[in-house]
């Protein structure tokens, strides 16, 4: 949301040529990862975490696991519990939570569970209520936020999936942007936290992978011809 960002500039995703091909996040965006079956946004989190030495303030909001077995998990960030029944577990006590510790214009860095862990916590309908709530209140705040989507089957918080995000990342549609500029492929394959490559599409396409992927000799490649 480059054109709402006031002129306060860009930070980084701490993966470079996740940087280039997003041109940056700009202060305000809320990023949701659509994530399919076993795809996980992790490395793209802690690549996040590792780059939020500049911030003001950066936390990791759980839902779902114990706050202690996150240690060192993503840096120094602070680590909010939002777990049922603790003092941040209900949508208006977290909301109210992240509108203090985030102050208008600082940089600000929020890596939020899954909406499905906090459709499963509070139902999807809240969650949903919530997504929006707290992406409108950053986006105000001029902080960023991480968010990942598996898809919950709830039309209110599809529909809050669709419509309310900044910058909403199809992990498919980033790699076919990538594949039209110039090495980036290459240069994703070779990133040490990629642990394998996979690609449906011709034999040209897939001796390339195979090659980039060959060497680094801990990432397997895999392809399937159409």
């Amino acid at each position: 949301m480059k054109h709402l960002n006031g002129g306060r500039g860009s930070a980084s995703t701490g993966v470079a040529v996740l940087d280039d091909v997003l041109e940056g996040l700009y202060w305000g965006d809320s990023v949701l990862w659509e994530l399919q079956e076993s795809a996980t946004a992790e490395p793209f989190y802690q690549a996040a975490a590792r780059a939020a030495t500049g911030f003001h303030y950066a936390a990791y909001v759980t839902v779902t696991r114990e706050p202690a077995s996150l240690d060192g998990t993503y840096g120094t960030l602070d680590v909010i519990d939002a777990r049922p029944g603790s003092s941040h577990g209900s949508p208006d006590a977290l909301l109210s939570t992240l509108s203090v510790r985030c102050s208008t214009f600082d940089r600000d860095l929020l890596l939020f569970d899954g909406l499905d862990a906090l459709a499963e916590a509070w139902g999807a309908d809240a969650a949903a209520e919530f997504f929006a709530s707290t992406c409108s209140l950053l986006l105000e705040l001029g902080a960023i936020a991480y968010w990942t989507y598996r898809g919950v089957k709830s039309p209110a918080l599809r529909h809050a999936v669709r419509h309310v995000p900044q910058c909403a990342i199809a992990l498919e549609e980033l790699f076919r942007d990538a594949a039209r500029r110039t090495g980036v492929v290459a240069d994703l394959i070779a990133d040490d936290r990629v642990a394998a490559a996979t690609l449906t599409g011709s034999e040209r396409a897939g001796s390339s992978v195979a090659a980039t992927a060959g060497k680094h000799s801990s990432q397997p490649a895999y392809h399937e011809c159409v």
